[in-house]
């Protein structure tokens, strides 16, 4: 009977490690580290008094390797800078990084004029700033319907005006690899305020913010291709029209045997 006894405990208790162990390896660290801030808990309440004796006898060591003022709060605190955009204006156009670096660039003739809004000069095509011009071969309706070559005579208004002068121009950059000009001529006339006066561009839509007055006296006169409303025919309109008539008379054309052979 005793025995019986004694192989129960010990069956119960082997059954009860195989239950434990699994649990203490997997927790085994949590476990050590539990223990570990238990005895340093009751070693520092125990030993509380020498441990404040020792901490008040370093004290005047530590005040010695560490003089007084050389904290941080008394080092002198460089100032912080603050940068303080200035509000955007949404007409404003792009402004890339180089546009910081860009200087005002000074042409002197000669100048190729291409349109009433761009001329070439020392290799660079420059293209004004704040305007849409007439392309060189555009055509123009007047007020009765007949064309004029309003393109051609964009063309040769700009010429004329700049063709013994010299001008400086600031870059506008419009996008990445879209840089316009803004220039003046040395007795101060705007080249974009020019052609726009004269009739032959058009303010975008930043300049029409800046020379809204200019161009609407140019459509009350009406002068340059406002006489007749800005009623523009490209060369693409041509080419086009052209299509369009050669193509009725090919269908005209195949229309009479028909006819014939009908009658």
């Amino acid at each position: 009977m005793r025995f019986r006894r004694t192989a129960g405990i010990e069956k119960h208790l082997t059954s009860m490690e195989r239950r434990v162990r699994p649990f203490w390896r997997k927790y085994r660290v949590f476990w050590i580290l539990l223990v570990i801030v238990a005895v340093g808990n009751t070693l520092s309440f125990a030993f509380r008094q020498e441990i404040a004796g020792l901490t008040s006898q370093m004290k005047p060591l530590i005040q010695s390797l560490w003089p007084a003022g050389t904290d941080t709060e008394s080092r002198p605190q460089t100032p912080k800078m603050k940068f303080e955009a200035k509000p955007l204006d949404p007409l404003t156009p792009a402004k890339p990084p180089f546009y910081k670096v860009s200087a005002n660039l000074t042409f002197d003739p000669p100048y190729l004029v291409e349109a009433s809004d761009r001329f070439s000069v020392q290799g660079r095509l420059v293209r004004l700033a704040y305007l849409h011009g007439l392309g060189a071969t555009d055509l123009c309706l007047n007020s009765v319907g007949g064309k004029f070559p309003c393109g051609l005579m964009g063309r040769a208004s700009l010429q004329n005006r700049i063709s013994a002068s010299t001008m400086t121009c600031l870059p506008v950059p419009y996008g990445i690899e879209d840089i316009r000009y803004d220039c003046r001529l040395s007795d101060g006339t705007r080249l974009a305020e020019h052609q726009l006066a004269a009739g032959f561009a058009r303010p975008d839509a930043v300049g029409l913010k800046l020379f809204h007055a200019t161009s609407a006296q140019a459509k009350a006169v009406p002068a340059g291709a406002w006489n007749g409303g800005w009623q523009i025919q490209t060369m693409a309109d041509l080419k086009a029209l052209e299509v369009a008539v050669e193509q009725q008379r090919i269908e005209k054309e195949g229309e009479k045997p028909e006819l014939e052979t009908a009658k």
